[in-house]
This record gives structure tokens, C-alpha cells and sequence, in this order.
């Protein structure tokens, strides 16, 4: 498929480094052909050394950022600056959210459901009851239980409030339509609406799974339509840009 389609496809970030030579360089070398097709005919950087790291700046940012003083902390740091910055930023403002199963964690919980956590050595149920509508100021009330005793809270809808429009599916058939690859989000918009760009010109990053994607334009062309903002929700197929 990638050999196939590749020139219309768009890669994580993480691969791209990985095929740029960011990573090393694995046993035997890496296949030309796949190569140029992710790095978009760009010559890798195979033989270019990394930049030192200033271990002194490394400190006091991990200070700065309240990140553990661990030799693990500071090489996932070193390695993944904005994934584990993200990571601690969310650490401090949700707690652990290890404790959650996975679809938990990436899709919340729907009205109906269940979920077992382990909350200070305790197992407890979580039953997520009910979601109300978006009030006009986009705050909205959520009715579950903790082992069996009601609790509600009022939580801001940020997409709500915000106004978000639902986004339309893309047309495969229309090579100007430029749809999201994975579910997730968009992080930041490089392309506007009027701009001039040509085949393979980046247009917005996304994120999914903690993977940075940046997104290409399939064709050359004018901007006619940017479809979403930045932070907006994404799924799979949704209609992200309209070049013409």
C-alpha cells in the first residue's frame, strides 16, 4: 500500500525521524525506495551528528517543570521533550491516569457503563450514570456513582463552549479533500485559507496516540477550505482541508 500510495499518505512524526536517521540506523540499512517515499525524495541525515544536550539546561528545566529527579525521567526527557513535558503537565493536573483501562482513558465513559479502579490499594467501581446536554455557557452535568453513592459534578465542555462545528466526512473520490489519518486531535494549523501550496506542503499537525502526524496537501493548489481549528476533536475520515 505504501509503495502503492505512499505520496498521498501522511507519516507520524516519529517515523519520519526514524527514516530521517534520528533513531540510527538499522542492521542492513534502510530501504531506499521506502525511504524516499516518508522522507518525500529528501535526503536523510544519516551521517549528521546530534546535537549535544546541555545537561545543565536539562535540570533546570526538569526543575522548573517539577518532573522526578530519576535518571529514567531524565532520558525519556532528553529523548521525547514534548511527549513527556505533555505527560507531567498532565500528571499534575489529573493525577496518575494510569489507573484507567485504555478506552477509558481515550474516550471517557458513556451512560451505562462501568469500570473497576484501584484507588489507594481499594478496587472501585466507577458506574458513569448520566451526561446532560451542553448548557449555552458549555458547562454540562455528570451523574455517577462511587461504589454505589450518587456524585455529580459540573464539568466545562471546552468544544462546546467553544462553539465546535461538526465536521463533515471526506469524499475519497475527491483528491483535493484532505482527510484526518487517525482519531485524535489537532495540535496547530500551518496552512490558511487562500494560501498557495504545492503537492507534499504541510498544512496542520495532528496527534493521535501521542503521535505527532503532520498532514500534506495530496495536490497542488489553493487553500479553498480549512475545515477545523486548533484543538479541535478529529476522527478518522473527518474532512480536514479542501484544496482546489
Amino acid at each position: 500500500d505504501i509503495y502503492e500510495r505512499g505520496e498521498t499518505m501522511d507519516f507520524p512524526k516519529s517515523v519520519v525521524d526514524f527514516f530521517d536517521g534520528k533513531l540510527g540506523v538499522p542492521y542492513g540499512g534502510f530501504p531506499e525506495k521506502l525511504q524516499k517515499i516518508i522522507l518525500r525524495g529528501e535526503q536523510p541525515h544519516l551521517e549528521t551528528p546530534p546535537a549535544p544536550i546541555d545537561q545543565e539546561k536539562v535540570t533546570q528545566d526538569m526543575k522548573a517543570l517539577r518532573m522526578p529527579e530519576t535518571e529514567e525521567a531524565r532520558s525519556s526527557y532528553c529523548i521525547y521533550p514534548k511527549v513527556y513535558k505533555d505527560y507531567i503537565q498532565r500528571y499534575h493536573q489529573y493525577g496518575d491516569l494510569s489507573i484507567l483501562d485504555t478506552p477509558t482513558y481515550f474516550f471517557g465513559m458513556k451512560p451505562g457503563e462501568e469500570s473497576w479502579l484501584r484507588i489507594g490499594g481499594k478496587m472501585v467501581l466507577i458506574r458513569m450514570n448520566y451526561i446532560t446536554p451542553p448548557s449555552d455557557d458549555g458547562f454540562r452535568e455528570i451523574q455517577f456513582e462511587v461504589n454505589g453513592r450518587p456524585r455529580e459534578i459540573r464539568v466545562r465542555d471546552k468544544a462546546a463552549s467553544e462553539g465546535a462545528a461538526i465536521i463533515r466526512q471526506a469524499d475519497p473520490t475527491v483528491p483535493g479533500e484532505v482527510a484526518a489519518t487517525l482519531s485524535g486531535s489537532v495540535l496547530r494549523l500551518i496552512a490558511a485559507k487562500g494560501d498557495v501550496v504545492k503537492k507534499g506542503d504541510p498544512l496542520m499537525v495532528t496527534e493521535a496516540m501521542k503521535m505527532e502526524t503532520t498532514i500534506t496537501a495530496p495536490i497542488a493548489g489553493i487553500v479553498k477550505e480549512v475545515c477545523v481549528a486548533a484543538g479541535s476533536r478529529i476522527t478518522s475520515g473527518d474532512l480536514l482541508a479542501v484544496i482546489e
